[in-house]
C-alpha cells in the first residue's frame, strides 16, 4: 500500500496522526475517511473527553457501552479488553457489530486511551464486507496515531448539553445540535448508572 509519511500530518486536541493511507483524506477536527466511492465511507474518528470525578477508564467504557445498547438494541460488543496505545497511561479496546438503519452490517473497532484524566476514543468504522479491504489501513492509522501529552486547542463550533438523562430525549437533542452546525457535542451527565 502506498502512502505519504511525515512527522505529523494532523494534530488536534491530544491526538497526533503521522500517517495517511492512499485513498484516505483528513476531515478537520474529526478524523479520517476513505475517499474511494464505496457503498459505505469507512472512517476513523478521533474524539476526547474528561473522566468524571472518581471515574476510571473501565467504568467510562462500561457507561459508553450501556449508552450504545440503549440506542442500538442489536449491538454485539466484544470487550473491553486491555490494550496498549502510544502516549496513553492505560488503554482498552472493543469491537462492536450492529446494523445501520438502512440494514448495512457495521463493524467498529474502538480504542479507549487514557492519559491522566483525558480519554481519547479512536473509532474505526466500516461495513462487514469491506473490513478485509480496509483493515490494513485501519492498522496503519492506529500504529501512527498517538494520544499526546500536550493539547492543541482549535476553535470550532460546539454544543454542551448538561444533565443528559437516559430517557430517550438524547436523539432529538443531538439532531438539534447537528442542525446548529456543531462539530462536537459534549454530553455532561451527572452520573452513569450501570445496569
Amino acid at each position: 500500500m502506498s502512502a505519504e509519511r511525515r512527522d505529523s500530518l494532523l494534530t488536534f486536541g491530544h491526538w497526533d496522526v503521522s500517517f495517511l493511507p492512499a485513498g484516505w483524506e483528513f476531515v478537520p477536527n474529526w478524523g479520517l475517511r476513505r475517499n474511494e466511492g464505496d457503498v459505505f465511507t469507512s472512517n476513523v474518528s478521533l474524539v476526547e473527553e474528561q473522566l468524571l470525578e472518581g471515574q476510571d477508564l473501565q467504568t467510562y467504557v462500561e457507561c459508553q457501552m450501556m449508552i450504545l445498547r440503549r440506542h442500538v438494541s442489536d449491538a454485539r460488543v466484544n470487550g473491553p479488553e486491555a490494550s496498549i496505545f502510544p502516549g496513553a497511561d492505560e488503554a482498552l479496546k472493543t469491537v462492536i457489530h450492529y446494523k445501520a438503519l438502512d440494514g448495512l452490517p457495521i463493524v467498529q473497532h474502538q480504542i479507549y486511551a487514557r492519559r491522566r484524566r483525558s480519554v481519547g476514543v479512536l473509532t474505526c468504522t466500516t461495513i462487514e464486507d469491506q473490513i478485509r479491504f480496509v483493515q490494513p489501513a485501519f492498522d496503519s492509522i492506529c500504529k501512527a496515531t498517538h494520544f499526546c501529552r500536550r493539547a492543541v486547542l482549535r476553535k470550532f463550533p460546539s454544543v454542551t448539553i448538561s444533565g443528559v438523562g437516559m430517557d430517550g430525549g438524547l436523539g432529538a437533542t443531538l439532531k438539534s445540535a447537528a442542525k446548529s452546525g456543531a462539530a462536537f457535542v459534549t454530553l455532561e451527565a451527572s452520573k452513569c448508572d450501570l445496569i
